[in-house]
């Protein structure tokens, strides 16, 4: 996919408005952020996260405690992470005093 096309894309996400917005990642860590491998997939998620009032993240327990290439966001940038899996005491405690909520389901 062109840089160009990838671009266009991006830009027509610029007429859109969510009051909640629910995404996915590849990794996640309390000092790197939300990290994708996927360059494509960057912009779009970013431009998601500025639109949105209220941002969740869908992520298994695999992800967290890791990241890849291409950071997405600060994980302050998250209002709740939705995962699989209670995670650690003190990894937990370590999220939330970004003020990320978190949620098992």
């Amino acid at each position: 996919m062109s840089a160009d096309f990838r671009d266009r894309i991006v830009e027509n996400l610029y007429q859109f408005t969510a009051n909640k917005v629910f995404m996915s990642l590849d990794a996640i860590d309390v000092e790197h952020g939300i990290t994708n491998a996927s360059e494509f997939e960057v912009g779009v998620k970013q431009k998601m996260i500025r639109m949105g009032r209220k941002v969740y993240i869908l992520a298994d327990h695999t992800k967290f405690n890791s990241h890849t290439l291409y950071k997405i966001a600060d994980i302050s940038a998250i209002d709740t992470i939705i995962t699989n899996k209670e995670l650690d005491g003190q990894y937990a405690e370590l999220v939330q005093s970004k003020g990320v909520k978190l949620m098992c389901a």
